[in-house]
Parts: structure tokens; C-alpha cells; sequence
């Protein structure tokens, strides 16, 4: 099913009747992954993975590891809420979109960002260090309230999420997969990236191109919603 899913139209999704977390029996996701990337599955999250932090966008230069669930920790925090209020007003204010976008670019590059694919000593693949196992998800224009609500319900249904929250501007959501067995190498995640992002086609959900690069940033921001599964 993993070929097809690389080469044709995804297939159906069946709705699960209750949410579930990763590690569960029912983690058909990461066991087509894994089968995919020839990667060998392990049931569960075995630890809480570190990743590196950066002070923003514009800086390559990393600011320090830190592991998953103190970056949701901080999320939840009032630290980031003033920025992130500015950004959404912003985005707002100019109608969302492509507009919005433009007008929070400068803003939003304030704002601290990690790598949810591990550690590195640098913001290139090519100084990647240690894998975190987890392969990104960024959706965006959910500028509709109640499209985004049933992204975030669908995710949150998966239990091959690891991790969710609100992007920056309130119109989209960020997370990741978890993929036991991963190594630093760009091609083998993008293997997994792939098979992730087809499964999200599959419930009408598009998964941003960029995430496919290991090294891309994800945003933080104030979101007393964000949750990590670890």
C-alpha cells in the first residue's frame, strides 16, 4: 500500500470511533512507514527526543537542544502570548492568506523555531547530528474556523501524532510523526515524509513541501493547546 500511496491516488481513510495516541495496537501509520523506509518498527515512544532550538529564523546557529516536551512546556507558557497575539491581529487585519502572510513575515521571524527532526550543530543537513525520529507536518490556510477544527480533531484522532499545535498565525497547525528507526539520512526521511504526507492527502489535508528538508524550522508560539504524546 506504501507504493501506492508513493505513486497513485491515496487511499480511504476509515474514521477511528474513539482518538488514539502513538504506541497503540492500532499505529497502522508508522508500521506502513517504517515498512516503506525498510526501517524496522518499534511499537511506542521510547524516550522524549531532544531538538535544537533556534533564537530565530534568520539565525543558522542553534541556540541550544531541548527536549520535546519542555518546547511544548514553553509553548503553554505566557512567554511567547504577546507576539503571538500581535501576528494573529496581523494576519487577521489583512485578511488572512497569502496577504496575511506577507504582512506577519518579519514578525514571525522573531519567533524562536526548532527542528523537529533532531539535533544539529548547525542549521544545514549536512551538520544534522542526532535523529529525533519524528518527520514533520505543517498544514497551512485553515483560515477557515471550521476547517481548522477538524484538521486539528482528525490529527488529534491519529494516534501516530506525537506532537500538535497552532501555527504563529491561528490559520494552521504544526506537528510530527513519530518513525522509530530513522537515521540522519535526508533521503531516508524523505522516504518518510512522503508516506506521511500521502496519508494526510488521504483526509484532504496538504503537508507543506518545505517539511520534507530535515533541517526546516517549526515556529513556536503561545498555544495553551499544544500537546505532545512522549
Amino acid at each position: 500500500m506504501i507504493a501506492g500511496w508513493l505513486s497513485g491516488p491515496p487511499p480511504a481513510e476509515t474514521q477511528k470511533p474513539a482518538p488514539a495516541r502513538a504506541g497503540s495496537a492500532s499505529s497502522t501509520l508508522a508500521h506502513k512507514v517504517n515498512a516503506m523506509s525498510n526501517i524496522p518498527y518499534k511499537s511506542g515512544i521510547s524516550s522524549n527526543p531532544a531538538l535544537s532550538l533556534f533564537q530565530c529564523v534568520t539565525d543558522p546557529a542553534r541556540v541550544k537542544s531541548s527536549s520535546l516536551e519542555a518546547i511544548i512546556g514553553r509553548m503553554w507558557s505566557g512567554e511567547l502570548a504577546k507576539i503571538t497575539a500581535n501576528i494573529k491581529a496581523k494576519y487577521n487585519a489583512a485578511g488572512g492568506g497569502e496577504a496575511g502572510k506577507a504582512a506577519i513575515r518579519a514578525l514571525k521571524s522573531r519567533l524562536p523555531a526548532v527542528t523537529l527532526a533532531g539535533t544539529f550543530t548547525h542549521r544545514s543537513n549536512a551538520h544534522w547530528q542526532t535523529p529525533s525520529g519524528l518527520v514533520g507536518i505543517d498544514l497551512d490556510g485553515l483560515d477557515d474556523p471550521a476547517a481548522l477544527k477538524r484538521a486539528w480533531g482528525a490529527l488529534c484522532d491519529a494516534d501516530w501524532i506525537v506532537c500538535l499545535w497552532h501555527s504563529p498565525s491561528g490559520a494552521g497547525l504544526k506537528g510530527a510523526v513519530r518513525v522509530d528507526g530513522l537515521t540522519t539520512d535526508p533521503g531516508q526521511y524523505e522516504q518518510a515524509w512522503r508516506a506521511v504526507s500521502r496519508w494526510l492527502a488521504s483526509i484532504g489535508l496538504e503537508n507543506d513541501p518545505a517539511t520534507k528538508d530535515p533541517a526546516r524550522l517549526a515556529f513556536l508560539c503561545h498555544d495553551p493547546e499544544a500537546w505532545s504524546e512522549i
